[in-house]
């Protein structure tokens, strides 16, 4: 049992590692086309800052919206009222005001 959760403790430090390392050539990729757009085609500094503001709205909103509208995994779905399995999990997240 210790061989298993030596294999996904090596998985999840390989899986982390990938994610940083993509992380930092998509931050390099962002750096340097923000430069050569900023000096190269002359483009208002405000106006690409416009487009990426409203570009990563629209992206967060899809990371946020397009799970509930398709879920890849129904087991995953957002507890709602109708599909609660319990009394529990139909409560509210706060408790009311006092």
């Amino acid at each position: 049992m210790g061989r298993e959760s030596d294999d996904e403790t090596t998985r999840l430090v390989i899986k982390r590692l990938v994610f940083i390392a993509c992380w930092y050539v998509t931050s390099g990729v962002t750096l340097f086309g923000n430069k050569h757009i900023l000096n190269q085609l002359r483009t208002n500094p405000s106006t690409l800052a416009t487009f990426q503001m409203i570009s990563t709205a629209l992206l967060g909103c899809a990371k946020i919206y397009l799970p509930r509208i398709c879920p890849s995994e129904p087991d995953k779905l957002p507890v709602t009222a109708s599909n609660a399995s319990s009394d529990e999990e139909r409560l509210p997240a706060l408790p009311p005001p006092t």
